[in-house]
């Protein structure tokens, strides 16, 4: 392999070592002025017993431009590589891949030596490169309103052997927030959690930062929901995964797991409350199964990723994706068969029919009529495509999305005001204050996303105004003279 000295390597360069080849890298004129190309000699790669057998000299002191005292010749300019490349072209057997080196390196031109601040910053960010390939994983997931079932995700995939969690809180306004809960995980070390309270459409861009910062330390990154537990054929996910020696993204198939009858909420773990699985071939959103979405694993060392507006895989087309079988698949959120052996997802999408609404509630939705609708309509599609379809349930989701007396008493007490952006402004009427579920801080007006994260009171130094009457005269027994009796009165 030849490498200038004034040269840094930005990205693995295991793919042009084969000896299939005499020779890879990359051609152009260079510094010829009179038109020779030359194999830059940046960065290459030299089969030196195929270019003994072909009877080929990458080196030819005749035709070196600095040792010959930079003359012409034949009215070619010769500098190294350049009469390299030349015989390369005028012997037949020879074999030459030709690749863009540039996205390998960095030239830091007159000598990496002059350099070394610069240098030594490369050093340290890209260390991973020469160090041996690290094999560990790490887990990328965001939250929000998941309060009540964090704890028993990052229990689980720290018991498969996950190393690091990157956490990302996704919190807005004054919801509850994962730091409440998950602090002991963070400062054991096994949870980094990032703070991306407010954000919108956070997850895609969480993923990629994610990638980026941390692509070189692990082996394999997930990206999974709070609700997704990954099963595999073993007990250690980071022995499980060597078997896979090709392939960037590994795709995931769920398995959509049902309310097991279940209807409403109690704190055991979800793994033990939801043990039923929806039938495979189940279409509830689009005209194919449900179970043919997947989600992925991506590995460590590639370059930045991006998912676009797509959180179950990243979309950058010099991936290469595999599923579960170590089998060429399609980049897109839905894999071309279901796979329900070697790996999966166990999807707890819906959990109960509390759950389900409280959640939709939780995250946005506001109880007016547009909403509601959103609401009953996703249930009459979605909770019910996976779960059995009940009275109790029903009579549950009617109950919660249509006779909430919460939801109703600050309809009846508040003005509200679509603001844009999903939000409203919410003003008391006199006689009573908007009060936070989570600070008990009291407001006259408030802009907000979601009506459920807030109830209305009496105001406490609300003083009702005296209502005045119109006074009336009394006669000496304590009866109120009237206008006939006085005009009587008159007249005698």
């Amino acid at each position: 392999m030849l490498m200038d000295s004034d040269i840094l390597l930005k990205a693995p360069i295991d793919d042009m070592f084969d000896d299939q080849y005499t020779a890879i890298g990359a051609t152009d004129s260079g510094m010829n002025v009179y038109g020779i190309s030359r194999l830059i000699p940046f960065l290459c790669y030299i089969n030196a017993p195929e270019c003994r057998r072909l009877g080929l000299h990458y080196f030819d002191p005749d035709r070196a431009w600095a040792i010959i005292g930079g003359k012409v010749l034949y009215g070619k300019h010769y500098d190294t590589g350049a009469s390299f490349n030349e015989d390369l072209k005028k012997c037949p057997q020879a074999r030459v891949k030709h690749i863009d080196i540039t996205k390998k390196m960095i030239h830091m031109g007159s000598g990496s030596w002059l350099w070394k601040h610069k240098a030594d910053e490369w050093l340290t960010q890209n260390a991973w490169l020469w160090k041996e390939e690290p094999t560990k994983v790490a887990l990328c997931g965001i939250g929000r309103q998941e309060n009540r079932y964090i704890c028993e995700w990052l229990d689980y995939y720290r018991s498969i052997g996950v190393a690091k969690v990157y956490l990302y809180d996704n919190y807005h306004g004054d919801e509850e927030r994962l730091a409440d809960v998950v602090q002991p995980y963070v400062e054991s070390g096994f949870v980094e959690l990032i703070d991306v309270g407010n954000r919108n459409r956070a997850q895609c861009s969480a993923y990629e930062e994610c990638y980026a910062k941390h692509r070189g330390e692990y082996g394999w990154m997930l990206f999974f929901d709070i609700d997704e537990f990954l099963r595999f054929d073993g007990k250690n996910i980071e022995d499980f995964l060597k078997r896979y020696k090709t392939g960037d993204v590994l795709m995931v198939n769920w398995r959509t797991m049902t309310d097991t009858g279940l209807v409403h909420y109690d704190p055991r773990p979800v793994q033990e409350r939801f043990t039923g699985i929806m039938p495979k071939d189940v279409c509830i959103k689009y005209p194919w199964p449900e179970n043919l979405h997947i989600k992925c694993m991506v590995r460590g060392g590639l370059g930045n990723i991006k998912f676009g507006n797509n959180p179950h895989n990243p979309v950058s087309p010099t991936l290469a994706c595999i599923d579960v079988h170590g089998e060429p698949t399609p980049q897109k959120a839905f894999s071309e068969k279901i796979i329900h052996d070697t790996m999966w997802l166990d999807h707890y999408w819906t959990k109960t029919a509390e759950e389900w609404v409280n959640v939709k509630l939780s995250r946005g939705y506001h109880g007016d009529d547009h909403y509601t609708n959103m609401i009953r309509s996703q249930s009459d599609r979605n909770f019910f495509g996976v779960n059995e379809r009940t009275p109790e349930k029903e009579m549950i989701l009617s109950a919660l999305l249509f006779q909430n007396h919460k939801t109703q008493k600050i309809m009846e007490h508040i003005a509200k005001t679509p603001q844009g952006n999903d939000q409203y402004r919410l003003e008391a009427e006199t006689g009573y204050l908007l009060k936070s579920k989570l600070s008990g801080k009291t407001y006259k007006a408030i802009d907000t996303r979601d009506l459920k994260r807030w109830e209305v009171i009496e105001d406490p130094d609300y003083v009702k105004p005296e209502v005045k009457t119109e006074e009336t005269k009394t006669d000496s027994l304590g009866k109120p003279k009237t206008t006939k009796r006085a005009n009587r009165k008159e007249k005698k």
